[in-house]
C-alpha cells in the first residue's frame, strides 16, 4: 500500500500520514475531483459518476513502531501502553503543547 501512497498528490499523502497519527487505519476516496481522507465510511444512497475508492492505508504499514510511539504522544499528550523508556509525567501535564521525539527508547522534548 505504501506504493500506492506515494502515487497520489502530496498534499493527499500528508492529509493521509497526518490522520493515521491519531487513527490506525484511513480510508481515501475520489469523487467530485477531489480526494477526501476519512477515518471512516459511510454508505451513500447516491454516489457521482467519477466516484471511485482509492484504498484504504493502516498507520503500521506506514509508520515504524517509534513513529507510532512518537505520534501517538504527539497527538493526545499521553503514553501508549507499548512505550517501555522512562515516563515524565510532570513534563507531559504541564499545560504546555510540547513536540517529543523518542531518542534511545526515550522520549525527549524537541520544542
Amino acid at each position: 500500500m505504501i506504493n500506492k501512497l506515494n502515487t497520489l498528490p502530496i498534499e493527499v499523502q500528508e492529509k493521509i500520514k497526518n490522520t493515521l497519527k491519531a487513527y490506525d487505519e484511513v480510508h481515501v476516496i475520489y469523487e467530485y475531483g477531489e480526494y477526501h481522507v476519512s477515518a471512516g465510511i459511510a454508505l451513500k444512497a447516491h454516489y457521482a459518476p467519477d466516484h471511485k475508492v482509492i484504498g484504504t492505508f493502516k498507520a503500521n504499514e506506514i509508520f515504524t513502531q517509534d513513529e507510532r510511539i512518537e505520534n501517538y504522544i504527539n497527538t493526545f499528550q499521553d503514553y501508549p501502553i507499548e512505550y517501555k523508556g522512562k515516563r515524565d509525567y510532570k513534563t507531559l501535564n504541564d499545560g504546555k503543547r510540547h513536540t517529543y521525539k523518542l531518542v534511545d527508547g526515550n522520549l525527549v522534548v524537541i520544542a
